[in-house]
């Protein structure tokens, strides 16, 4: 009697273990697809490479502690960088760009309405703590979850100084990611790592265009960058003019003012080998213009981007400038228009970042 009485509650405490923990790996179960239905949503702005971690993070085994890593020396691994950019554009589409910029423009108008937008005083009102610090060539800047808050890592061995348009950009690309929605809850849920960013329109991560798209449309708002920009004549020389104005960087400046321009003009960005990307604005697109050239050795001899190149030193203006042909920029014209028109080249040299070439009719300069 006893021997039967301990079996049958020996058996009944093995199929309550049994049903424990049946309802302990469907839960595990359910979690995990939850998480994975989370990375799905988000996949069409990360990288194959942020997919793939993000991915293993789904089935990493909990445990009861989890590490932190410390603030005073972040050295994480840089995402992989690609080498063929020859035809790099942003992937956003128009409607999500359009509701990216004006988020930004928002943001602007709500806190500072009516002078140049500070990141530094931005971040701090947001309650999100920042520091400048030597990191090498691992990132420019970097937005990390930690502790339940935000912290900003700028990266002063490629911004140079606190304050300069450079360090604004990045500022502005790391509230990006904080701003926009999606970005801020899957690095607030761990569904993402704090990724390190290349600013100013270097990554092809979706993510990273978004967050650039950001901080340019902050700096630059565009009703006021436009009202400006009318006023004054295409070329380096209103570019940099409004930089100054604005507080932003060249590169964004002028990427700012053929986006918005309703007349013929292109813009690009070289590497000291070749091409890194180039826009063309919808006018100059329209009219039979968009891919251009792309290696080192078909730039024109002699040309402002030639001497840019050299690294020769810029006259008084702080540019090159030269004139030329379409078809020196532009070797497969959908139709040529005017016989193949003058076209005004201006190059500018940002240090060791490469040069900047905008290009555009010489009709459309006073």
């Amino acid at each position: 009697m006893v021997i039967q009485l301990i079996a049958r509650q020996t058996y009944k405490i093995r199929m309550h273990c049994l049903v424990l923990r049946k309802r302990q790996l469907r839960r595990r179960s359910i979690d995990r697809r939850c998480r994975w239905l989370s990375i799905k949503k988000l996949e069409h702005w990360l990288t194959p490479h942020e997919q793939e971690r993000a991915f293993l993070m789904t089935f990493e085994p909990k445990c009861g502690k989890t590490e932190t890593r410390q603030k005073t020396s972040p050295r994480p691994t840089p995402v992989p960088k690609r080498t063929d950019r020859s035809a790099a554009r942003h992937n956003i589409k128009p409607s999500r760009a359009r509701e990216i910029q004006e988020l930004a423009e928002a943001v602007a108008d709500e806190y500072f309405p009516d002078r140049p937008v500070e990141p530094e005083e931005l971040l701090l009102r947001k309650g999100i703590t920042f520091n400048y610090n030597h990191y090498r060539d691992a990132f420019d800047g970097m937005l990390e979850w930690e502790n339940d808050r935000f912290h900003v890592y700028c990266n002063l061995d490629r911004v140079e100084i606190a304050d300069s348009p450079r360090a604004r950009f990045t500022l502005c690309h790391e509230l990006g990611h904080y701003y926009i929605d999606e970005h801020r809850n899957a690095l607030a849920a761990g569904i993402i790592p704090a990724v390190p960013s290349e600013c100013e329109y270097k990554s092809d991560a979706k993510m990273e265009q978004e967050a650039d798209l950001f901080a340019a449309n902050l700096l630059l708002p565009r009703q006021r960058f436009v009202r400006l920009a009318t006023k004054m004549p295409p070329g380096l020389d209103a570019v940099l003019k409004l930089a100054r104005r604005f507080g932003a960087s060249v590169t964004s400046t002028a990427l700012q003012f053929v986006k918005t321009s309703e007349i013929e003009c292109a813009l690009i960005k070289w590497s000291p080998h070749t091409k890194t990307w180039n826009w063309v604005s919808s006018a100059m697109y329209a009219s039979g213009f968009g891919k251009t050239i792309t290696e080192r050795h078909e730039i024109p001899d002699g040309s402002a981007t030639d001497q840019a190149l050299r690294r020769l030193r810029p006259p008084p203006s702080g540019f090159f400038s030269s004139g030329g042909t379409a078809t020196d920029w532009f070797p497969y014209p959908r139709h040529y228009g005017h016989d193949n028109p003058i076209i005004i080249e201006h190059a500018i040299p940002i240090g060791r970042y490469g040069v900047i070439t905008m290009l555009f009719k010489d009709d459309q300069h006073d």
